[in-house]
């Protein structure tokens, strides 16, 4: 019992890390390292759904009195997890994914540049992929956002000023448009690129 219950754990765990490609990245695990995690309502109730497969998995199949007093208390935990998640999940909404504190328009950006190591040509062009898929990692959060407003949830107004200046950072320079220097994102890039030991021409 023991033993499947661990085999279960790190299943829920692998399961985790196919979902968000950033905490697989965090973590110094390159799977989906061209991808950023699915923030649609239809994803993340997915994602509530097969963990709570996974607990009803454990309970149903392994004898916690069978269990190491240690295994019982990582048991309890992993469903204190999932029911917290699950009580949360009617207010996902009511969080502001953009907003001057960390929201997606500096964090996704900040996690390439802090988080995104790049050691390989496949790296880079990873980088690269993460780039071309924030438009549409933007167009979520704002799906979301939107969808919120018809609920009436709103952030307050004095936010947007801040969230437009760190839009506006993010996009001024080469090559993204026009202003001094280059902008973040690929000063960050040519530093890392050119940093790569390639071995002998």
């Amino acid at each position: 019992p023991n033993a499947a219950l661990l085999a279960a754990f790190e299943a829920a765990f692998e399961a985790e890390l196919d979902r968000s490609p950033q905490f697989a990245t965090s973590l110094g695990d390159k799977r989906n390292q061209h991808l950023w995690g699915d923030v649609t309502p239809a994803a993340q109730a997915l994602a509530l759904r097969q963990r709570r497969q996974a607990l009803d998995k454990i309970n149903r199949d392994i004898p916690v009195a069978a269990l190491t007093p240690a295994n019982q208390l990582s048991l309890r935990l992993f469903q204190r997890q999932v029911e917290r998640a699950e009580a949360g999940a009617p207010f996902d909404l009511h969080a502001y994914p953009f907003n001057q504190m960390f929201g997606v328009q500096s964090e996704a950006p900040t996690f390439l540049m802090n988080q995104h190591r790049i050691t390989s040509p496949t790296d880079a062009e990873a980088y690269l992929g993460r780039l071309v898929r924030l438009p549409e990692l933007f167009r979520q959060h704002l799906a979301n956002v939107q969808a919120a407003r018809a609920r009436g949830i709103t952030m307050p107004a004095f936010v947007f000023d801040y969230v437009l200046n760190d839009c506006r950072n993010l996009l001024a320079g080469v090559p993204f448009g026009p202003g001094p220097g280059e902008t973040p994102l690929w000063s960050d890039l040519q530093r890392k690129v050119n940093a790569l030991d390639l071995g002998p021409a």
